[in-house]
Formats: C-alpha cells, sequence, structure tokens
C-alpha cells in the first residue's frame, strides 16, 4: 500500500507540473476577466438587434444581423449592377485623317472622317446579359445556403449554451464537494494507508475537475462571442431565452425531392453560371460589324470636292 501511495504522489506531482507549464490565465483570473468584459456591453452603444423577447427573436436577428449573411446581401447587390452593365450597347467610335502637300506649287490636301457603330454579332449582348442574370442567381442562391447555416449554427449553440450553463454548474459544485471532502481529510490528526490514498486521488479528482471548469468556462467564451458576433447581444441579454432541454425531438420527414434544399438550389446555380459562361464564350467567336457614315474633302489647288458615303 505505501508503494501505492508513493506511485499516486508521483502522478499527482507530474500532473500538476504539466498544469503549471501551460501558459495561460487561471480560471479565476479568467472569469474576472469575463466578468469586466461582460460589464463593459452597453446596448445600443454599436451596431446591433433590438432586445430579443423570445428565442426566435434571437435566430431572427442571426438571419440578419450575422457577418457572412451581411457579406451575402453585399454580393446580391452588386450581382444587381451586372445586367445593367452587360445591357450597355458600345460607344460609337470616331476616326479621322488629314494628309497635306504640294504638287506643282499648288497645295493639296485630303481629309477624312469615319463615325463608326459596333454592331455585335453571336448574340454577345444576350449572353453577357444572361450570364449577369446567372450570376444574380447564383449569389442569391449561395445567400440562401448561407442563411440555412447560420441558422443551423444559431440553434444549435442556443442548445449548448444552455448545457454548458448547467455543465458549469454541475462542476462547481463538484469543485466544492471535492474540496469540502480534502478540508475534513487533512484536519484529522492522522491518516491511514486508505485514507493517504484517498486524499490523493480526491486532489487528483479536484485538479481534473477545475481543468473541466476551465475548458467550460472557455467554451462559454466562445458561444457568448458567437452570439456577440451574429446578433450583438451579451449572455445576459439572451440568457432567459436559451431552449429547454427537448423531451421528444422532431421526426425527420423523407422528401421525394431535395430540390427544395439550398444547397441543392447553390449548386443548380453554380452549373447555370458555368452555363452561360460557355454561352459568352461561343458568341466570341463571331466578329463585330463597324458601320456609319463617312466624309471625305480633297483640295487640289483651288478646287474643293465633298464627299459623303459610308464605312
Amino acid at each position: 500500500m505505501g508503494d501505492l501511495i508513493v506511485k499516486l504522489r508521483i502522478v499527482f506531482t507530474m500532473v500538476l507540473s504539466a498544469l503549471l507549464a501551460v501558459p495561460h490565465l487561471s480560471y479565476a483570473e479568467e472569469l474576472i476577466h469575463g466578468k469586466e468584459e461582460g460589464k463593459k456591453h452597453i446596448h445600443g452603444a454599436h451596431k446591433e438587434c433590438p432586445l430579443p423577447k423570445s428565442r426566435m427573436d434571437i435566430v431572427d436577428c442571426a438571419l440578419s444581423f450575422h457577418p457572412s449573411v451581411k457579406r451575402g446581401m453585399l454580393n446580391i447587390n452588386s450581382t444587381t449592377k451586372l445586367e445593367e452593365q452587360a445591357s450597355q450597347i458600345p460607344n460609337p467610335t470616331l476616326s479621322t485623317r488629314y494628309v497635306k502637300g504640294d504638287n506643282n506649287g499648288d497645295e493639296n490636301s485630303e481629309l477624312e472622317a469615319n463615325l463608326s457603330f459596333t454592331v455585335e454579332l453571336g448574340g454577345k449582348r444576350g449572353s453577357r446579359k444572361g450570364y449577369a442574370q446567372a450570376r444574380k442567381s447564383e449569389a442569391e442562391a449561395t445567400n440562401d445556403a448561407t442563411k440555412a447555416n447560420v441558422k443551423i449554427t444559431t440553434i444549435l449553440n442556443l442548445h449548448r449554451l444552455r448545457q454548458v450553463l448547467k455543465e458549469k454548474k454541475v462542476l462547481a459544485e463538484a469543485v466544492a464537494a471535492f474540496s469540502k471532502v480534502i478540508g475534513q481529510l487533512k484536519k484529522l490528526p492522522r491518516l491511514s494507508a486508505e485514507q493517504e490514498a484517498s486524499l490523493t486521488l480526491f486532489e487528483i479528482a479536484l485538479e481534473e475537475t477545475k481543468v473541466n471548469e476551465s475548458e467550460t468556462f472557455e467554451e462559454e467564451r466562445r458561444l457568448e462571442h458567437y452570439f456577440h458576433i451574429a446578433t450583438g447581444h451579451s449572455l445576459e441579454e439572451i440568457r432567459d431565452f436559451l431552449p429547454n432541454t427537448p423531451v421528444t425531438w422532431p421526426r425527420i420527414q423523407p422528401h421525394k425531392s431535395g430540390n427544395s434544399s439550398p444547397e441543392v438550389k447553390k449548386l443548380k446555380s453554380l452549373a447555370h453560371l458555368a452555363d452561360k459562361e460557355l454561352e459568352i464564350q461561343k458568341s466570341e467567336a463571331w466578329p463585330d460589324l463597324k458601320i456609319g457614315p463617312s466624309i471625305a474633302i480633297e483640295r487640289d489647288g483651288g478646287i474643293e470636292n465633298k464627299m459623303i458615303g459610308f464605312n
């Protein structure tokens, strides 16, 4: 039994040394730091959603406030202008030529001007418009898929946050219980071999529980950060609306077709976009026709000729 106690104490010492070697704040310091940051949050001090009145308000807020959704909306707005750009008709071009010289003492000159309008053959303009519309549809489908992922992540994080808060409470009770037992054992004037082994095991269990408590605290901070980014709310503002533990889980209904899935719509939009890009490449094989009026003025000594035609 004596050898067992010595081995347990060696293991306990190694565990404590490993924990102390990790360069991070203690749990108490992290807790104080977290409380100080929580006090700094003042609703309305920055852009955020109105205070929630239900858990669905939190989800709806994330669907409009999350940075990924905002980025998707900006992408949709930018693609809306692409169709206007694709519908533009090329500007006309003006080219001129002027030459001057002498012929046996007489001054000769020629002036030519051409105004050309570009006629795009091969359906180039229609292909560009179709590609722009496909880009917009792809941006909308991508944003719908992003919203679906944000909604799922927000709901899961609400349930996980409720679990973390309960786990945090249980771990705190375990730390208090282990500390109480260890304190009672240390108050005894003399410990038997079994009691010394129990004391060592309780001390190891206490340190392990503290490590788990610190990990739970870090996860709570991560979830709080997610909701602060996704909604602008602090943990205290959403704590009262966390979902309860589900008694019965919803049954997943089989679907005959997955056409309504956001991911399927996104993939179909990418395929449609590729087809429209191929149409553009095919239209580029056709030449452009440039046509317009031309005017030429010739001077041979005192004689001037004006001519009008087409280029």
